[in-house]
Formats: structure tokens, C-alpha cells, sequence
């Protein structure tokens, strides 16, 4: 018996739901049932089950078996959007495995070291090699993020913001190297300079010598971390902050407050 796409137990159920929403749009009909028939082997196979049912030697088939209920040509468009929209994934898939054996171990680690330039800085490293848009898609790959970087050298405070995505995970290592206590303040969330003061969101918390945190995102853009030396009036600190992206590179930062 066909199962529908919100029942049928598949490996590709995700891309089952993609390809009835698709019928739905351009039909006004979802099409589980062919849908759901066209990827049954995958229970099976897993991910080889587009060499079943997934050729024009299976079109008669399918028409046989749902004719009745959405008429031939129904059937046809349905099944030939589904073998589209397929192929149009695996050249996706292609695409992305082959720039992944372009990448270089020297190309990597070329990225990770610039990772706090701008892409038109990165870009010439590679020689026309790649694109900006391969060089984009390499750092998502491997995690590598780029904080924007705000240092109020008279207010001894540095300001970091990194942009995140919605249940994104950040994990983060403080640590204060030298200084007076090695001691540093620190929050996160958005603050505001009012003249020669500065407004925080959030509560300072004291760190000495160092912490170890993590911070899921709850919205999409820019996230604060404040560093505040404001209240050593001769000493200033300096401090190491390493961080990476839930299963990204460990990257890090020094700077002096």
C-alpha cells in the first residue's frame, strides 16, 4: 500500500514533502501518492533508490496505476517534474563533492588565516582560482565566521558582534592573559555610547582569569559580546577569545583593553 508524504517512513521524507509542496504549487493537487510510489525503494536502498521508478521505462507504470484517479497526462507531468527536480539535486550534489576535492589543505588553511579580512582581500590570494562565491561556500563548509571588531581605545571597552542564525550554537573561550588580577568584564547584548558613557543591555559579569560558554542564537543577525576594562583606571588587559560554530574550526582573537 502507498503511504502519503506525511506518513510514508523514508529516508528522503524532507525531499518528499519538497517534491508534493512543488505538485501542490503548479497543480493545485499534492500528488503523495505518485510521489510517495516513485520513492518507495528508498526504504530499501536509502539513497540509491532513484535508480528505481525513476526513469521514462516507469512513466506507462505509473500512468497504469493513477490514471483513473488523476488522469494520464496529470500522471506524466507529475512524474517528469519529480525526475527534474532529482536531477537538478544530484547536479547539486555533484557540484558541491567536486569543489570539496578542490580544496586544498594550503587553501583551507589560507582561509582560516585571513578569516578577519573582507572576501575582496581573500579573493586575490587564490589567484582567480576560485570565486567569491566558492570562497562564501567554503567558509559555511568549514565554519569559519567572521566577527565584526569595535575597540573604544579611551573607554578601555571592545565590542564584538557576530551574525548568527536562529538556534545557531557559539562557543566561546575567555581568557585573560595579562594584566593587573587578569581579571576583565564581560556581557552580551546590544549596548549604546551616550556621550562619554556607555548603556548595556545586559549585566556585566567579572571573568578571572577565564570561562568557557556556549550561546544558542533565539533570532537570526547580529549578536553583542562586550569586553570592559572600565573599571581598572591604570591597567589595561589583555585578553585571548577562541570560538567556533557547533562542529566549525576553533578560531581566536587578542587584543588589549
Amino acid at each position: 500500500m502507498v503511504e502519503d508524504c506525511k506518513s510514508a517512513k523514508v529516508n528522503d521524507l524532507p525531499e518528499l514533502e519538497e517534491h508534493c509542496k512543488h505538485t501542490f504549487k503548479r497543480y493545485g493537487i499534492r500528488g503523495d501518492d505518485i510521489h510517495s510510489w516513485m520513492d518507495e525503494p528508498s526504504q530499501i536502498s536509502g539513497g540509491s533508490h532513484r535508480n528505481y521508478r525513476h526513469d521514462l521505462e516507469s512513466l506507462p507504470i505509473a500512468i497504469k496505476m493513477f490514471e483513473a484517479k488523476y488522469g494520464a497526462e496529470m500522471v506524466e507531468n507529475i512524474f517528469l517534474d519529480h525526475l527534474k527536480a532529482d536531477s537538478e539535486e544530484s547536479r547539486k550534489r555533484k557540484k558541491k563533492t567536486e569543489m570539496d576535492m578542490a580544496w586544498s589543505t594550503e587553501d583551507d588553511n589560507i582561509l582560516l588565516q585571513h578569516f578577519l579580512e573582507k572576501i575582496e582581500v581573500i579573493e586575490p590570494l587564490f589567484g582567480g582560482k576560485y570565486t567569491r562565491k566558492d570562497i562564501r561556500y567554503r567558509q559555511r563548509y568549514l565554519g569559519i565566521i567572521r566577527p565584526r571588531i569595535i575597540k573604544y581605545k579611551k573607554a578601555r571597552l571592545l565590542k564584538m558582534s557576530f551574525s548568527l542564525k536562529t538556534n545557531q550554537k557559539l562557543s566561546m573561550e575567555i581568557d585573560v592573559l595579562e594584566g593587573g588580577n587578569k581579571d576583565i568584564d564581560f556581557c552580551i547584548g546590544e549596548s549604546k555610547r551616550i556621550g562619554n558613557s556607555f548603556k548595556f543591555q545586559t549585566r556585566f559579569t567579572r571573568i578571572k582569569p577565564s570561562v568557557e560558554l556556549e550561546y544558542t542564537a533565539e533570532f537570526t543577525g547580529k549578536h553583542w559580546f562586550n569586553f570592559s576594562n572600565l573599571f581598572s583606571v591604570w591597567t589595561s588587559k589583555r585578553v585571548s577569545v577562541k570560538f567556533h560554530l557547533e562542529k566549525g574550526r576553533t578560531l581566536g582573537v587578542e587584543f588589549e583593553v
